[in-house]
């Protein structure tokens, strides 16, 4: 009854989980989005897909099916999903030009899976992207343009904001990009609270 009101229903607070690999950092995830449906339904939620596998086909079983909420997947021209899963769901597809664009698909109605990450193999691309969706999204929220509430969440989201030192940057280039790609994540992160959007995400 704590956590459910005194982070649940109070939205623009962020949650850092931490753990290592294979301590149920996602199966918490799953919770969270269930206690968000039930405790803070005008909430929008999206899920940042990773490419796991079984990560979307989860949230479709027990989302779609199960609880019966409408679903909606997006992702970028010419990269297709086929689900082979459940089915009977509320499921739609749709496509945004760039990753910045899918702030516009939020909306309490449905839970949005952002599917970007799984189709930007170079991860120097991946960081400059999330990068860019930040800096749209912290744009958008303080002219009022944006739903909110709304909760992002991003599991394993040290693979696009990694601690320092850390990364995928081969060159002193790439160093360079990642640094600053980097900095604007953390500084855009910092401005949302004020609108009651929160980030949920996790590392090890």
């Amino acid at each position: 009854a704590y956590f459910v009101n005194h982070f649940i229903r109070r939205p623009g607070q962020h949650l850092l989980e931490i753990g290592r690999t294979g301590t149920g950092k996602t199966q918490f995830l799953y919770w969270l989005v269930d206690l968000l449906r039930e405790y803070s339904p005008n909430e929008a939620i999206v899920w940042f897909d990773i490419g796991k596998g079984e990560e979307i086909l989860t949230l479709l079983e027990y989302f779609g099916r199960v609880r019966g909420d409408p679903i909606r997947i997006a992702t970028l021209p010419g990269c297709s999903i086929e689900i082979d899963g459940p089915e009977g769901i509320d499921l739609e597809f749709v496509a945004v030009s760039h990753c910045a664009d899918i702030w516009s698909h939020l909306s309490p109605d449905h839970i949005l899976i952002a599917s970007f990450e799984p189709f930007l193999e170079d991860p120097n691309l991946a960081v400059r992207e999330t990068a860019q969706m930040f800096k749209r999204l912290s744009h958008l929220a303080h002219r009022r343009r944006i739903q909110a509430p709304a909760a992002i969440i991003y599991d394993e989201f040290h693979n696009v904001c990694p601690a320092s030192g850390y990364g995928f940057a081969g060159t002193g280039k790439e160093a360079r990009l990642q640094t600053q790609s980097i900095n604007l994540i953390r500084q855009n992160v910092q401005k949302l609270r004020s609108q009651k959007l929160r980030l949920i995400c996790t590392t090890h």
